[in-house]
């Protein structure tokens, strides 16, 4: 009896040592006290400590851990922060031009496989959007992150390609490691791409396989990489089919988008087939030619890089390239993973070629019907 006392005086220093709170510290007794075991066991269970492959110690964990649930035991996740010198939180970090009012693209393709990945990983998602001024590139306020928040990473997001310096910079006084996501490769930071270049070849040598000959590309003027790389590559891969460059465009905005569109489309010769730079461009293309009498495909054929959720919710099957978004998020996961435990990964830059996927919105050009 006296070493059962001692034991359990043990058990109760060595959980206070590492900061467990009294409330928690009296759950834990209790959990205890209705499985026959000891405070430290019940700990080891509810934290997922308890490695052993033994069929007698799973059925004791999982019972441990239905006794917690009917008693509405929830760890206290400061305490629990303390003791492993973890948070298990994780910044998701939202670059964006504009005021605090404003918002851009959910980026639901690169967040939400994010998220499932990190909760596999027991780990949370903390969203936290860094706002920037577009002509003075400074902090529309300043960032709440670097004051408040306590994280172990940082996921980050660049929403049109363009990082200021002094985002990095904060980033850096952060002290944690930081894995962004479509970032320009060249800069000097750890980040997971996709392989634009191959996307583009994929739409134009599909185009060309069709028969067309007459092919339009309309994307934006920026300076990130995914923008310049599918022009660039498109440009390319017409040429090499021996077809003329002179439809494929990039503009500043929507508004000069749309006026190019209507130039192409009322053309003495107007392009067959046009490859959107994404699902807004390709929506602009479906009305535009809706309103001019224009059939699709039997008239014109669409094709478009897209976001998987993007896909999901058309009301239509489009023909185009499925941007590889869930792969790339999970992998971001994985090098975060790696560097919050001070290993280095293989590459600085990961990179991943999408799916190409036919749908209704292609066919060969009317004259060859």
């Amino acid at each position: 009896m006296l070493k059962l006392a001692s034991l359990r005086i043990v058990t109760i220093l060595f959980l206070v040592s590492f900061r467990i709170t009294g409330d928690e510290l009296s759950s834990l007794q209790e959990i205890a006290d209705r499985t026959g075991v000891s405070v430290g066991i019940v700990s080891r269970a509810l934290t997922g400590k308890n490695k052993a492959s033994w069929k007698r110690v799973q059925n004791r964990d999982k019972m441990i851990r239905k006794v917690a649930r009917e008693l509405g035991f929830r760890p206290h996740a400061a305490a629990r922060a303390m003791r492993q010198g973890k948070f298990r939180r994780i910044a998701g970090v939202v670059v964006q031009y504009g005021t605090t009012n404003e918002c851009s693209s959910p980026h639901n393709g690169y967040f939400d496989p994010a998220i499932n990945e990190l909760a596999r990983r027991d780990y949370s998602l903390v969203w936290e959007p860094l706002h920037i001024d577009y002509n003075t590139r400074k902090f529309v306020e300043p960032p709440r992150l670097f004051s408040e928040l306590a994280v172990d990473g940082v996921l980050a997001l660049p929403v049109i390609g363009q990082v200021p310096h002094q985002v990095d910079e904060q980033l850096e006084k952060l002290g944690v490691p930081t894995v962004w996501l479509n970032r320009n490769p060249e800069e000097a930071c750890w980040c997971v791409n996709c392989d634009e270049a191959a996307h583009a070849k994929m739409l134009v040598r599909h185009l060309v396989e069709l028969g067309h000959t007459r092919i339009g590309y309309l994307g934006y003027e920026n300076v990130h990489y995914a923008m310049r790389q599918r022009y660039a590559s498109i440009v390319e891969e017409v040429r090499a089919a021996g077809l003329d460059t002179s439809h494929i465009r990039q503009v500043a905005d929507h508004s000069e988008l749309i006026v190019a569109m209507g130039m192409m489309l009322n053309a003495s010769r107007p392009v067959t087939a046009l490859i959107c730079f994404n699902g807004i461009t390709f929506n602009t293309a479906m009305y535009l030619a809706s309103e001019k009498g224009i059939s699709v495909p039997r008239d014109l054929s669409l094709c478009s890089f897209m976001s998987a959720w993007e896909r999901v919710g058309m009301p239509y099957e489009i023909t185009g390239v499925c941007l590889p978004e869930p792969v790339m998020s999970r992998t971001a996961v994985e090098v975060l993973m790696d560097l919050t435990e001070g290993k280095i990964p293989i590459s600085a830059t990961r990179r991943f070629t999408g799916a190409f996927q036919r749908g209704r919105t292609t066919a060969p050009p009317k004259e060859s019907n």
